[in-house]
């Protein structure tokens, strides 16, 4: 009895030998892959991490861009009512030099 339980474990140890072998390949490979995958992720994560701070970035130079064209706008509005003040005080001048010369000869 003894001898026929060891020859059936020397067969089955025969066959569990090689896929013994194969199972400790695989396992190794899959750490290599495990490894090399969570690099991946990490490297991944970082550049998700810049996108989105480029995102910020952006967003913030878009406001930026878009509060500097409204004050330029504002600016150009200002420029254009200085224009014409500018000119109606011109006008008023002119207008308050000729009652000048009329009125002074009187008073003096």
């Amino acid at each position: 009895m003894w001898c026929l339980a060891m020859n059936v474990y020397s067969r089955v140890a025969k066959d569990v030998e090689p896929k013994k072998a194969k199972l400790a390949e695989a396992n190794a490979q899959m750490e290599s892959a495990t490894v090399s995958l969570n690099a991946k992720r990490d490297n991944l994560q970082a550049v998700q991490e810049n996108v989105i701070m480029l995102e910020t970035q952006l967003n913030d130079a878009l406001a930026e861009k878009q509060g500097l064209a409204d004050q330029a706008t504002l600016c150009e509005a200002r420029l254009f009512r200085a224009g014409k003040l500018t000119a109606a005080l011109g006008d008023e001048q002119a207008m308050f030099e000729i009652d000048a010369c009329h009125v002074l000869p009187q008073i003096c």
